[in-house]
C-alpha cells in the first residue's frame, strides 16, 4: 500500500505562512479563525491589487501559482 506524503497545511499569518499544527498549539478557535480570514483577505486584497494577475499575485503572496488557484477554488473567493 502507497503512504501518501505528510503534507502540512500552511496558513497565511500575519507574521507570514506557518502550518497549521503550529496554528492549533495553544491558540482558541477564535485566533485560528481570525489567521484564516487575514489569510482570505491577503489573497483578496492582492488579487485585486494585481488586477487578478494570478502570476503576480502568487508571487506577491509567495506562494505556487497552483497553490493561489487551489486556495481562490478553496475558498471560493470571486473572479471577474
Amino acid at each position: 500500500m502507497r503512504r501518501m506524503p505528510n503534507k502540512s497545511l500552511n496558513f497565511l499569518t500575519t507574521n507570514g505562512f506557518r502550518p497549521l499544527e503550529e496554528l492549533l498549539l495553544g491558540n482558541s478557535l477564535s485566533g485560528i479563525l481570525s489567521e484564516f480570514l487575514v489569510q482570505i483577505k491577503a489573497i483578496a486584497a492582492t488579487l485585486q491589487h494585481t488586477h487578478e494577475n494570478i502570476k503576480e499575485a502568487a508571487s506577491i503572496l509567495g506562494i505556487d501559482r497552483s497553490t493561489l488557484y487551489y486556495r481562490i477554488k478553496k475558498y471560493n473567493l470571486p473572479r471577474n
